[in-house]
């Protein structure tokens, strides 16, 4: 049965991304055109900023989502740790961003509260997929 239940909530987590991502995608072209219409002192850093979130939005329309999904419920730490820390990947910032969508996170506590064993067998489970998945790979 958890096996199923883990299945329904990544397809239904996999449709609800694919509308958040669209959201992701337009707060993040408002800020990159703030950032490349600015002007000033500090106008050559926001402008290396500006390309950075273009490169992050082109990655956001080609992310896989049932892998960010699977990530999801995967992941212990907090989503938003990502977004501080300063070595990570504009394709980690993405899938935060992502993650980090209030209707996301609502899925995943409710699963995690109904589940409070959830660290024990989801990463187990997952892991078993992903095996499965090569094995089946042509």
């Amino acid at each position: 049965m958890e096996k199923i239940a883990v299945n329904n909530l990544v397809l239904i987590l996999r449709k609800m991304l694919k509308g958040e991502r669209f959201i992701v995608f337009r707060k993040l072209k408002s800020q990159r055109k703030k950032l490349e219409n600015c002007k000033g002192p500090e106008a050559e850093k926001k402008k290396l900023k500006a390309k950075r979130l273009r490169e992050q939005a082109s990655y956001l329309m080609k992310a896989d989502l049932k892998r960010v999904a699977l990530q999801a419920f995967a992941a212990e730490e907090p989503w938003q740790n990502v977004l501080v820390q300063s070595d990570s990947t504009d394709q980690q910032r993405v899938e935060a961003r992502l993650i980090g969508r209030p209707r996301i996170q609502e899925v995943i506590t409710e699963f995690r509260s109904a589940n409070p064993d959830w660290k024990q067998w989801v990463p187990k489970l997952l892991e078993a997929w992903e095996e499965r998945k090569e094995k089946h790979k042509p």
